[in-house]
């Protein structure tokens, strides 16, 4: 059988930035589709909070449904690890913009 020619190291950087071009798309396409759930989740809570504004449930009934509703939805989209990174760094910004905790706090030490 013959040999397959060598490829040049112009054709190599070639085939390398064609690589980089293929990565980068496939992360841009990861962002859009991601953005694409958040979107969705910001809906369907949305809808759903002002239909429960709207029938007067208790706090403690709403507040516990949405906060299920969220983790699983996260969960479902996401890997465990990235869905644990969001979660925490939600929570975070959160309590932070409720002056909880001081933005020093959520640094990762």
């Amino acid at each position: 059988m013959p040999k397959k020619p060598k490829k040049s190291t112009a054709e190599k950087e070639e085939v390398t930035l064609e690589e980089i071009v293929t990565i980068t798309h496939l992360r841009k396409q990861k962002a859009e589709r991601d953005m694409l759930h958040e979107r969705r989740m910001e809906r369907d809570l949305t809808r759903l909070l002002r239909s429960w504004h709207k029938d007067k449930l208790p706090k403690s009934v709403v507040v516990g449904f949405s906060a299920s509703y969220m983790v699983n939805f996260i969960f479902d989209c996401y890997t465990p690890e990235e869905a644990n990174h969001l979660l925490i760094s939600t929570i975070a910004k959160q309590l932070v913009i409720s002056n909880e905790i001081e933005h020093s706090e959520t640094i990762i030490q």
